[in-house]
C-alpha cells in the first residue's frame, strides 16, 4: 500500500500518461521502488490482454533545476533505437516517464562485482550504443 504522499504523486503522474489515465485505479497495482532523484513506481495493469508491467518515473522535487528533461527524453529514445534501452511509452512535458518494466534487479556495485559476466555484458551494451550511430542530446557527467 502506498503512503498518502506516494498515492498523490502516482495519481498526478498517471493522469499525465494516456495509457494509465484510461484505466481505473482498481485495474492498477502500484508499488514504490527506489530512486535517488526521482520517484519511481512499479505498475501492474490488469487489461483485456492480461497483466502488463510498467515502470512509472516521476521527477523528484527540484530536479528541474539540474536535469534537462527534453535531453533525457531524446537520450532515452536514442538508447531504445540502439537496442540498449526500453521503449519510451510516454514522456510528458513535465518529465513523467512510462516504460515497460524490465525483468531483473537493479545492479548495485556489489552485484556488479560479484555477478559473473556483468562487466562483459555492460561492455557489450556500451559498444552496441557507441557503434549504433545514435547521438545523445547532452553529456552526462
Amino acid at each position: 500500500m502506498l503512503s498518502a504522499a506516494d498515492e498523490a504523486c502516482f495519481s498526478a503522474a498517471a493522469a499525465a500518461v494516456p495509457l494509465l489515465a484510461s484505466l481505473s485505479r482498481e485495474q492498477l497495482s502500484v508499488a514504490r521502488l527506489g530512486g535517488l532523484t526521482n520517484i519511481v513506481f512499479r505498475v501492474e495493469a490488469r487489461v483485456a490482454g492480461g497483466l502488463q508491467r510498467y515502470c512509472l518515473r516521476c521527477p523528484g522535487p527540484g530536479t528541474e533545476s539540474y536535469i534537462d528533461r527534453a535531453a533525457e527524453r531524446a537520450n532515452a529514445e536514442a538508447a531504445c533505437r540502439a537496442g540498449v534501452g526500453p521503449a519510451v511509452l510516454s514522456f510528458s512535458d513535465g518529465g513523467v516517464l512510462l516504460m515497460p518494466l524490465l525483468p531483473g534487479e537493479t545492479m548495485s556495485p556489489e552485484a556488479f562485482r560479484s555477478r559473473p559476466g556483468a562487466a562483459a555484458r555492460a561492455g557489450v551494451a556500451l559498444r552496441t550504443l557507441h557503434h549504433s550511430g545514435e547521438a545523445f542530446a547532452s553529456r552526462f557527467e
